[in-house]
């Protein structure tokens, strides 16, 4: 009798060799529940990370322009009556960089776009290829403030103004939010 028993294992001790297929089956139901909802959140994080890095390096883009344009208007040059041409959505002036360029911004509202157009002084930047500076700009307007006389007229002195105001406000078409800035440039009289 003992040999018989050596045959075959005690029926308490047969369960203890592994898992059954329903536990098997019932694990990796759990594992896909689980990293479905780990990928689920993973997946909207990256969207909302690359959603804030797009308006970042708008608005990065849109403070770099307003550095870069402070400088080539505190860099104007007085070439004459022509050198300085404003209004509300454009301004044309001569400025002198490593050599002298007549500049021109030009803001075209149906696009939402701001042109640079630059040309080497005598010749009028209108006449060359313009760049796209910046996009989605939703509204921009140049304010400007002239120097007057001392005199109760309170006349121009000059055709250049002493400080430029740039007024912009930008619009993400993809997440539909909007930003304005707003920078006064006040440009050295000579």
């Amino acid at each position: 009798m003992n040999n018989r028993n050596n045959y075959y294992p005690k029926p308490a001790t047969r369960y203890l060799c592994g898992f059954t297929l329903v536990e098997v089956l019932l694990a990796i139901a759990i594992f896909g529940i689980i990293s479905g909802a780990i990928f689920a959140v993973f997946s909207r994080s990256v969207a909302l990370w690359e959603t804030i890095l797009i308006q970042d390096h708008h608005k990065e883009k849109t403070l770099f322009f307003l550095m870069s344009f402070e400088k080539e208007l505190k860099n104007h040059i007085d070439t004459g009556s022509a050198s300085f041409i404003a209004n509300d959505n454009e301004i044309s002036f001569t400025t002198l960089a490593d050599t002298i360029y007549n500049v021109r911004y030009v803001f075209d509202k149906a696009s939402g776009q701001l042109y640079r157009y630059k040309a080497l002084y005598p010749i009028m930047p209108a006449q060359t290829k313009p760049v796209m500076v910046l996009t989605h700009i939703a509204s921009l307007t140049f304010r400007y403030a002239y120097p007057v006389s001392p005199d109760q007229n309170m006349q121009k002195v000059s055709g250049v103004p002493c400080t430029v105001e740039i007024i912009l406000s930008a619009r993400d078409e993809k997440t539909k939010n909007s930003y304005a800035l707003s920078r006064v440039i006040t440009i050295p009289v000579l």
